[in-house]
């Protein structure tokens, strides 16, 4: 094949591949359904009201080279787009990143779709031309790749870097030059600081000096050792605050390890059966034998391509089999080197038989694939569950609502006043944690449950909790009483990528019962459970419920006497009732938290409803002397200083109070406070 041809059959390998990733790559918007991790670590890059840039992601789960990559896209969007200043930009997608979403997307999607003709590229060094279209073919059309080249996340990128460590791999083995070799190393690094385990095919980069050169012993173990400190130097220029904050980086990896021996509520791991069923995902029954026989003719015969290709491959295999997580793109960082071996092996035979039987033998072992990848795209063309869901609770339900929904359900922009096309509402997702599973149940208390005027349930939660009734005994008991007194309003059933979604409204009249209050015992050193709580309680008091949420707040308080936070929306509840009680509660709040914000924030209030302003005043001062800047604080001190005729304070904080939030809902009244203000100078 000339060369000429070799590219042009690439290039059209790419806009194949690329055509069918853009293929409903729009799915689910303006609803953002998938694990966006990297979207909102990007996000928090830009440091909003902060000094420059924050390139630290404080969370290390997964590396941080793909969030670096999705910065760069919204950094292109805000650079690109109608945007007057940073502030406008924050703006748009304060309340929703779908606009970042699809950019970020067809990222993924170029990724994936530059992995099949890099593919074919490494296989035609290894193998024959028919083999090389094939391997490239599969990386194009295999439906998992396909389908999470759609998505935000951190495989199809991962696979790419490895596409190109193999390129790499393919260009030494070829020439034994040293310059491909260090960039496979630093390939492999950059797709570890995409995705952990990607680490696993640094075997295959260590292993080319000992098996596609000549050179002596001294020198291979020189270009080895070198290898590992690229790949390692590569890793940390993705992933640098895995050194410049290290605690935290390895709190990331020991959660990730708990993640991976714990498995996913539901979903644990079938051992050797459940990593095959992973494999086969995507490749289907023919060309997942065809990887199985690869992989041993390339071990029988002893071939150079079974340590080029074969130990990552074996080793991906080896980890889903002994772990507890076997979703089907957890193969994914495996695909560049199982399609090349099929490549290989498939090129060695297929010369023995008559052109027009290869011709058919390809489009057979294409047909599964293609399939699966044409199924997929339907399903992503449906309107998903939760859209529909979220589009039936905006038209039939009143804006402000209390919604209680568990996770995976619809969307709903939360309650900030009344602004806005869409209508809002004080929302509240039931958490779901993957390594501490038993850990949710805290949440299922019926005194939050009953303080919603609507809940959602998921089937993907549901179904786990009900399976192993024993186990969650609270989860099942707020679904009985759902069942039982609440009214349904509507069932969606499962569509697109949604599980089915059933609504329910709280009977008339169906307030918190008398019952006393009791929060499960373990939940009390659960800082999350307490933030979920305060935020019931907030939402009772917005809805103009203030006897539920005094009863809440004093059942949140006398649980957990420790918390100041507690104790401080405790007495912000009764300062209307009682206010000299709950401005002893404050002061003793404030003394315990000094720095707290929102606790001097509350005790501030509480001294300027009695009159005392030069006692709320140095509060809040003492803060703003401490550094912190909030727009809020700035606003009470200028209404404070207004109060006692301070005006130059007042104008002072007002234009503070602009500075740090200029899109406040409250801008437009504190502008012509500052002009009047201004002029009277």
């Amino acid at each position: 094949m000339t060369t000429r041809r070799r590219w042009t059959l690439a290039a059209v390998l790419f806009l194949f591949a690329l055509a069918v990733r853009l293929w409903h790559i729009n799915w689910g918007l303006p609803g953002v359904y998938e694990e966006g991790f990297a979207l909102e670590r990007a996000w928090g890059f830009w440091n909003r009201g902060g000094a420059g840039f924050d390139w630290n992601p404080h969370w290390f789960n997964y590396p941080t080279l793909y969030s670096y990559m999705q910065f760069a896209v919204q950094w292109l969007v805000r650079t690109a787009g109608p945007y007057t200043d940073a502030e406008a930009f924050r703006a748009a997608f304060t309340e929703s990143r779908a606009g970042l979403v699809l950019p970020g997307r067809i990222l993924t999607a170029f990724l994936g779709a530059l992995s099949a003709p890099l593919v074919f590229l490494a296989a035609f060094r290894f193998g024959s031309p028919a083999g090389a279209v094939l391997a490239g073919s599969i990386v194009a059309v295999h439906s998992v790749h396909v389908e999470k080249s759609r998505f935000l996340e951190v495989d199809v990128p991962t696979a790419f870097f490895l596409a190109v460590a193999f390129y790499c791999i393919s260009r030494f083995s070829g020439s034994g030059r040293r310059l491909p070799i260090l960039l496979a190393a630093a390939a492999v690094g950059l797709a570890a600081s995409t995705k952990y385990p990607a680490a696993v095919f640094l075997l295959n980069v260590l292993a080319a000096p000992w098996v596609a050169t000549g050179a002596g012993s001294r020198h291979r173990v020189s270009l080895t050792l070198l290898l590992g400190v690229v790949a390692a130097l590569a890793f940390l220029a993705g992933t640098p605050y895995a050194l410049l904050d290290f605690p935290t980086f390895l709190e990331g990896l020991q959660f990730e390890s708990r993640h991976v021996q714990v498995g996913h509520l539901g979903g644990e791991g079938a051992g050797i059966a459940g990593a095959a069923r992973a494999f086969a995902d995507g490749y289907g029954p023919l060309l997942s034998v065809l990887l199985v026989a690869a992989c041993a003719w390339l071990i029988a015969r002893r071939r150079r391509e079974a340590a080029l290709l074969l130990p990552g491959l074996l080793l991906v295999f080896a980890l889903l089999a002994m772990s507890n997580l076997q979703p089907a793109h957890y193969a994914l960082p495996a695909l560049p080197a199982a399609a090349i071996a099929i490549g290989v092996f498939y090129g060695a035979f297929v010369s023995r038989i008559p052109r027009f039987t290869g011709y058919a033998l390809f489009v057979i072992l294409l047909l599964w694939p293609v399939s699966a990848v044409k199924d997929r795209a339907a399903l992503l063309a449906e309107t998903d569950s939760r859209t529909a869901a979220a589009r039936w609770i905006e038209e039939k339900i009143a804006p402000g609502r209390i919604v209680l929904t568990e996770a995976h359900g619809p969307q709903l922009l939360a309650w900030e006043g009344a602004n806005g096309t869409r209508p809002r509402f004080r929302v509240l997702t039931m958490p779901l944690f993957p390594v501490e599973p038993n850990r949710a149940d805290r949440f299922y208390d019926p005194a939050f449950v009953r303080s919603a005027e609507l809940m959602v349930t998921v089937n993907t939660v549901r179904d786990r909790y009900e399976a192993e009734p024993a186990r969650f005994p609270r989860q099942l008991a707020i679904y009985g009483e759902l069942d039982a007194g609440w009214i349904p309003l509507h069932a969606f059933p499962a569509s697109g990528l949604g599980s089915t979604i059933r609504l329910y409204g709280r009977a008339a009249g169906g307030t918190a019962d008398s019952a006393a209050i009791r929060f499960a015992p373990e939940a009390r050193t659960d800082p999350e459970f307490g933030q979920f709580a305060r935020n019931v309680t907030q939402y009772l008091l917005d809805r103009g419920r203030n006897d539920e949420a005094l009863r809440l707040a004093e059942a949140l308080a006398a649980f957990a006497p420790e918390s100041a936070e507690n104790r401080a929306l405790h007495a912000t509840i009764l300062s209307s009732t009682e206010p000299d009680r709950a401005l002893a509660i404050l002061r003793r709040s404030h003394d315990q938290n000094p720095n707290d914000a929102a606790i001097a924030m509350n005790l501030a209030v509480a001294r300027f409803q009695t009159g005392d302003y030069a006692a709320g005043i140095a509060v809040l001062e003492s803060l703003v002397g401490r550094g912190v800047e909030d727009a809020e604080i700035h606003g009470n001190l200028a209404n404070a200083y207004l109060m006692t005729g301070n005006e130059d304070a007042a104008l002072r904080h007002f234009r503070r109070f602009l500075a740090l939030d200029p899109t406040h809902p409250r801008a437009a009244e504190i502008q012509e406070q500052v002009r009047v203000l201004s002029s009277s100078r």
